[in-house]
């Protein structure tokens, strides 16, 4: 009776450490989103995944690692701000110079109507969903799909995925300095795109080729490619051009060095 005792005893004991520990290495808080128009993220390190939902606050998960290895929350906090500024949510990391070493990934579900801004550092951009988004990425891969509202996408180093959704009637705009732009267009399309990129292949995928379709497409060294239906391609000795006259929807591409495909599924 005392053996089984004492075994319960140190499974709770183990149980309680294990939580204590787990607790240090994931910060979770909760920010009320009731007259709240704007969350802002300011990120140095790290990756940051944004899911927009229908919840009535902005959720937050955080866990910071050096090295690979996955540190307490006391390690990094002091560099971290998740606060309410008026209307605005803001979520800032920032080692200020004394911890550049410090990694912290960011997980945030937001409500849907939010205006979302995302400055981050070092380390890829998810979003999934929302209604008007705006990243600056200096070095890191970004996967974007879902937003239904003006979106704006400036990568220095790093792939650009984005997937309009079907009915999207805003303005994309994607910079792309280092890394190739893969554009998913869903079916209804009425919006306009454009992509600037400076090294690397751009291909956009129509769902269905909406009515009035515009097209200029340009690569200064690369090849081109497109399946859009009375689309004219052009080559030259170093670059090519796709061009479709048209009123309605607009999708603009810049290339510097790399190849175009436009293609409908």
């Amino acid at each position: 009776m005392e053996k089984g005792c004492t075994m319960r005893s140190v499974l709770v004991m183990t149980l309680v450490v294990l939580s204590s520990a787990f607790a240090l290495e994931n910060f979770e808080t909760e920010i009320p989103a009731e007259g709240v128009n704007d969350l802002r993220i300011d990120w140095a390190n790290g990756d940051v995944e944004l899911i927009a939902d229908s919840s009535a606050s902005v959720r937050i998960t955080a866990v910071g690692s050096r090295g690979g290895t996955t540190l307490k929350t006391s390690d990094w906090l002091e560099y971290a701000d998740f606060s309410l500024t008026g209307t605005e949510a803001v979520l800032v990391f920032e080692t200020r110079g004394r911890a550049t070493n410090i990694a912290v990934d960011l997980t945030v579900r937001f409500p849907q109507g939010l205006r979302v801004s995302v400055d981050c550092g070092n380390g890829g951009v998810t979003v999934s969903g929302g209604s008007s988004l705006e990243v600056d990425a200096g070095n890191g891969n970004l996967d974007v799909s879902g937003v239904t509202g003006e979106t704006d996408l400036d990568a220095g180093n790093g792939n650009v995925e984005l997937a309009l959704p079907a009915g999207f009637a805003a303005e994309a705009a994607v910079d792309s300095g280092n890394g190739n732009v893969e554009l998913t267009i869903g079916g209804g399309f009425s919006g306009e795109v454009e992509v600037n990129a400076g090294n690397g292949d751009v291909t956009a995928t129509f769902a269905d080729v909406p009515d009035g379709l515009r097209i200029d497409a340009q690569t200064g060294m690369g090849s081109v490619k497109c399946t859009i239906p009375g689309a004219e391609v052009t080559e030259g000795f170093m670059g090519g051009a796709v061009t479709l006259d048209g009123r309605g929807p607009e999708l603009d591409i810049s290339a510097g060095m790399g190849d175009i495909g436009i293609f409908v599924e």
